[in-house]
């Protein structure tokens, strides 16, 4: 099984003796389904499942104003052997995206306590949450669990943390070895099945097909969930993004996909395709202003796909060797989307600064501001110089080389993603 840091989220969940209704919300072929139900037979002595997309006649039920014990009695007379006892008993709600009316029902489980609730979703919801909810965004593996996947050694991973915290470099047969881990985590990605296939094969040939099958589920929810105007555009954008990736394109052209595209054509696209889990947009910003949620520039950003694996799986092996050479990071489109992968993973928000002499990432996370530059002494003296200022954090310059300081600022190898905060 791999091991998956939301487990910790759903123990500590479990705990609470205040415990709301939880939802699970992620896009597809994330490894939900599977952390859930592994986790309510190791917890629990009843166990309800319910899938609104697979069983769509369990939809009534909950489209009904009742109150919850008809709605127990209901669940145990449709589902063959299901027993509810109270206190005992968790109800996974699969996909209540086809079944927008269960909302009321996790309301009810929350106020009256004697039954626990997990529910998923796909379609992803940062805003209208009911307060009587709690709401977890899960993501495919990140680096690190990746590494766990890998079976890499704790005490490695360890060594790694206190030399990026007392600011020093690893011995070279250690950075070697995670520079290696980090390329297999570009050209595989986190989504539990071409993870798995890499851990069984080690044939990137799999996984390039695990990839491919993957980005054919993503393409099956795009044609069922979205209307068909905005489909046809949503497939465009799906196709441009691989073919802007190969011309290194900094930032996201509409013009590339049609003369008449524009953001007013396409933009209800690119939010679709969001709210589906697929990508994720890098806006970019003019100043430092927080909150940079209201200091972006609307029709300058990037689109990256939520995991690097799914954009990988749209290359030909051509590009992929090309773009994963090392010696072209700053130049490295590809490894752009993998550094964004990481750290939008790990819960920090992505923008970008780009005045034609200095171009750099900022994330943002509990109020701080994070900048990154891409093998770039230049934008690393620069940003140095907004930190001491007080409009940035900190700053970080990311080599391929191991972990050192200049006069510059400091420079950290790029598998040291996974401690910044």
């Amino acid at each position: 099984m791999l091991k998956r840091r939301i487990i910790k989220k759903l123990d500590e969940w479990k705990k609470d003796q205040f415990r709301k209704s939880l939802i699970i919300e992620g896009p597809q072929q994330i490894g939900k389904t599977f952390v859930i139900r592994t986790f309510a037979y190791e917890y629990y002595k009843q166990v309800v499942y319910i899938n609104f997309n697979q069983f769509p006649y369990m939809r009534h039920i909950f489209e009904q104003d009742i109150d919850l014990d008809s709605l127990i009695l209901q669940i145990t007379l449709l589902i063959p052997g299901a027993r509810c006892v109270p206190f005992e008993t968790i109800l996974i709600l699969e996909e209540i995206d086809y079944c927008p009316s269960a909302m009321h029902a996790l309301i009810k489980f929350s106020a009256d306590e004697r039954y626990d609730v997990i529910s998923t979703r796909t379609i992803l919801q940062t805003l209208d949450n009911p307060k009587e909810v709690t709401v977890i965004r899960m993501h495919g593996l990140d680096y690190e669990e990746f590494l766990w996947a890998n079976n890499v050694s704790s005490l490695a991973i360890q060594e790694l943390r206190a030399a990026f915290l007392q600011q020093r470099a690893v011995s070279n047969d250690l950075h070697r070895y995670f520079m290696k881990m980090f390329k297999h985590y570009m050209l595989v990605g986190g989504m539990p099945r071409a993870v798995d296939t890499f851990f069984s094969t080690q044939s990137y040939d799999k996984v390039q097909s695990a990839q491919r099958y993957i980005n054919d589920t993503y393409l099956s929810d795009i044609t069922s969930r979205i209307d068909l105007n905005r489909k046809v555009r949503a497939l465009e954008i799906f196709h441009a993004i691989p073919e802007q990736v190969r011309k290194g394109n900094k930032k996201f052209k509409y013009t590339e996909i049609s003369d008449n595209a524009s953001y007013r054509t396409h933009w209800e696209s690119v939010e679709k395709l969001y709210e589906l889990g697929w990508l994720f947009t890098i806006f970019k910003v003019n100043n430092l202003v927080m909150p940079l949620v209201d200091n972006y520039s609307r029709n300058n950003f990037k689109l990256c796909v939520r995991d690097i694996g799914c954009l990988v799986g749209q290359l030909d092996d051509q590009d992929v060797e090309y773009l994963n050479e090392p010696l072209a990071i700053q130049k490295n489109i590809l490894l752009e989307n993998v550094v964004a992968d990481i750290l939008a993973k790990r819960g920090l928000r992505m923008y970008y600064m780009d005045d034609g002499r200095h171009y750099f990432f900022v994330s943002t996370k509990n109020n701080r501001k994070i900048a990154f530059s891409f093998d770039d002494s230049k934008s690393l003296k620069y940003m140095n110089r907004l930190v001491s200022e007080g409009e940035l954090d900190v700053a970080y310059d990311l080599t391929v080389e191991p972990l050192y300081k200049d006069k510059y600022g400091l420079h950290i190898p790029l598998y040291s993603l996974i401690f910044v905060e």
